[in-house]
């Protein structure tokens, strides 16, 4: 007869055999206690920096242009971008899941979409801009 080895675990092996068994059990338990652990409902929401008060404005910005009173249509576009430029409010107010971007960005856009505005705004801000660059 002819001895043919039989496989068996040597010491080292066994160790290693073991010793993975061990981790994989102690990641399988610390995960489902995690996820055990975790509140129910969040308790550190987060917020956008929106800006409800240039959102309005907009609004009124329209109303300003529809009865051609552009001079206060410009003193009240200077007011929003430097008081709230760096707020937040959404690209589409009618879509609640819209983009947010920067009210400065938007009241460049709103400018780009009233010529008529952007003439007066660049003909009332331009020599005080001017003023501050030299």
């Amino acid at each position: 007869m002819i001895n043919t080895p039989k496989h068996r675990l040597t010491k080292p092996s066994l160790a290693f055999a073991l010793s993975g068994a061990l981790v994989v059990s102690m990641l399988a338990g610390s995960t489902a206690n995690a996820q055990r652990l975790q509140p129910l409902g969040n308790n550190n929401p987060i917020y956008i920096a929106d800006s409800p008060i240039a959102r309005d404005s907009l609004l009124r910005l329209g109303e300003l242009i529809a009865q051609q009173n552009l001079d206060e249509a410009v003193r009240l576009s200077d007011e929003i971008i430097t008081t709230h430029g760096h707020r937040l409010m959404r690209l589409d107010p009618a879509d609640a899941d819209a983009v947010h971007i920067p009210v400065r960005r938007r009241m460049h856009l709103f400018l780009l979409e009233h010529p008529q505005l952007m003439e007066t705004y660049r003909r009332q801000l331009t020599p005080r801009a001017r003023v501050w660059l030299d």
